[in-house]
């Protein structure tokens, strides 16, 4: 018996998800399509209209059936407490294993808003939403986890968990162990006693230096090696035995903060 049509085309796009996944738009030729498909250059432009077509096609799959499953526990009608938890354990076991896709090549939404596609309105517009989508999927499981928590609180946590997945995602091409690291700060922030999870955002204020941790903090406008005294208001976005970093919400470019025990010298 002969496959569907539908088959078909499911297996097609599927085929050229990964290709698009691992080379990028761009970079994705169409014979490189053709061989990973089965269909001919006339066969895919039937079916799609064109290259970009299959590309659509394939990041519609990509939410269908790669995103959306694994969010699925964090927008449930009930979120389970630990389901933020559990969801940051499985990107950690999919970064960590150099054998599959996602570890060698991310998150093909965070590598396409890098690309030179990224400039059409259209594709901008979808990596925006899923943007969104993975802070709001992300919020409702901190909310669960912490349902003690302040709103502002678990906004703080939401948009943070949210970079340091993004940031995961971005440096598991180039980096593993440093994708791995901003997963497991996003747990430790989790975990971490109330009150020491994140600063308030917004500017006034100053982050003093305490008996558990002396801190620094390291801007996109300071030279590289140098440090600046942080002009945040809180005191402390987390408590840690050893040296560590966190990246935290803040009104103006990204910042990383490094802390070491007291003492120490911080770089």
């Amino acid at each position: 018996m002969g496959r569907s049509q539908s088959y078909e085309t499911g297996h097609a796009v599927r085929a050229a998800r990964e290709v698009f996944w691992r080379s990028g738009y761009e970079s994705a030729s169409v014979p490189a399509l053709e061989r990973a498909t089965g269909l001919n250059r006339s066969s895919i432009y039937h079916a799609f209209g064109s290259k970009r077509g299959l590309f659509d096609a394939a990041v519609q799959s990509y939410l269908d059936e790669v995103v959306r499953p694994r969010l699925r526990p964090l927008v449930a009608d009930h979120v389970d407490p630990g389901a933020v938890v559990d969801y940051l354990a499985g990107l950690r076991a999919a970064l960590a294993r150099a054998d599959e896709i996602q570890g060698t090549s991310g998150c093909l939404l965070v590598n396409t808003s890098s690309a030179p596609i990224a400039r059409d309105d259209a594709v901008r517009q979808t990596v925006a939403a899923y943007r969104a989508e993975l802070r709001g999927a992300l919020r409702r499981g901190v909310a669960a986890h912490l349902p003690d928590a302040a709103a502002d609180e678990l906004d703080r946590l939401a948009d943070v968990c949210t970079a340091l997945v993004i940031s995961a995602f971005t440096l598991v091409r180039v980096d593993p162990p440093s994708a791995l690291h901003c997963r497991d700060t996003a747990v430790a922030l989790l975990d971490a006693p109330r009150g020491s999870r994140t600063p308030a955002g917004g500017a006034g204020g100053h982050v003093p230096a305490g008996p558990a941790c002396s801190r620094r903090l390291r801007t996109p406008y300071a030279p590289a090696g140098s440090s600046a005294t942080a002009p945040l208001a809180g005191t402390v976005a987390v408590n840690v035995p050893s040296a560590a970093t966190v990246y935290v919400s803040a009104p103006s470019p990204a910042a990383t903060f490094v802390y070491s025990p007291a003492g120490s010298d911080v770089v």
